[in-house]
């Protein structure tokens, strides 16, 4: 059986440096994020580079995770500084990214071992969020493994609660819809035994309906494989309660 190490991790606000050349930032950009970049340094980006790189470093036992997703990004040149400064000189990492059309210009984006996985360019997907501003889309990628079997990777990051969280929840209630939809949509294409993993910061619980109702998440193994819906093994329900600090950051089917 094959086995693969998967992780997420919101690294907040990983910005270029703030001189960054013009063709790394478009000029409407960098309006938009002119208070995000005031203290923003050369400096403090490699800081922030070295420490995210030496967490990441030490996943999987030292070895790095196979795959490992990530939002707020501004770049892909920023995830290439940060491969550049992990400590796996057995891993060669690709990356998977687009420019999201985000306010801020923050992007949800992928890192994969490839000597492990092939990415197959002509089915990645941006599925875009329609709701009355631009936020992150949900990005989809498919991989296939050393031994012929394909994953299908969605990668999340839905709208924040920073307006308030019932002010705030239809804007992650169509994101589920979005996403139920384009698993369906996979499913359809591929077949109900088609390896899914979605994974991202929803900026809400497994218990909140925008999961729930609309993304459908469930806690049910048998829900899953005997339901005719496009159902979503969320794994963090197992975490609710537990002592210790956590992020409901994935699901998978």
């Amino acid at each position: 059986m094959e086995k693969h190490f998967l992780a997420w991790w919101n690294v907040e606000n990983l910005f270029d440096e703030k001189g960054a050349p013009i063709e790394r930032r478009p000029e409407e950009l960098k309006r938009k994020i002119i208070a995000d970049l005031s203290d923003w340094t050369a400096d403090i980006l490699n800081k922030k580079i070295q420490n995210l790189s030496w967490v990441i470093s030490q996943m999987n036992s030292n070895k790095g995770p196979d795959i490992l997703g990530v939002c707020e990004i501004e770049n892909k040149y920023v995830l290439e500084l940060l491969i550049q400064n992990l400590t796996l000189p057995e891993r060669n990492y690709g990356i998977i990214h687009s420019d999201s059309p985000d306010n801020r210009g923050i992007d949800v984006a992928f890192i994969y071992d490839k000597q492990k996985y092939k990415f197959n360019d002509k089915e990645f997907f941006e599925h875009p969020i329609v709701k009355r501003y631009a936020t992150r889309e949900i990005i989809q990628a498919t991989l296939t493994t050393m031994q012929g079997n394909e994953i299908v990777l969605v990668g999340n990051h839905w709208p924040s609660r920073s307006s308030g969280q019932y002010e705030s929840e239809p804007f992650r209630i169509i994101a589920g819809e979005t996403l139920s939809y384009f698993i369906e949509r996979i499913q359809a294409i591929k077949g109900d035994d088609a390896a899914i993993v979605v994974m991202g910061d929803f900026n809400d619980e497994p218990f909140n309906r925008s999961l729930t109702d609309y993304a459908l998440s469930v806690r049910s193994r048998n829900k899953v494989v005997l339901g005719r819906s496009p159902y979503l093994y969320n794994l963090m329900w197992q975490l609710i309660g537990k002592e210790f600090q956590a992020t409901y950051m994935m699901d998978s089917i």
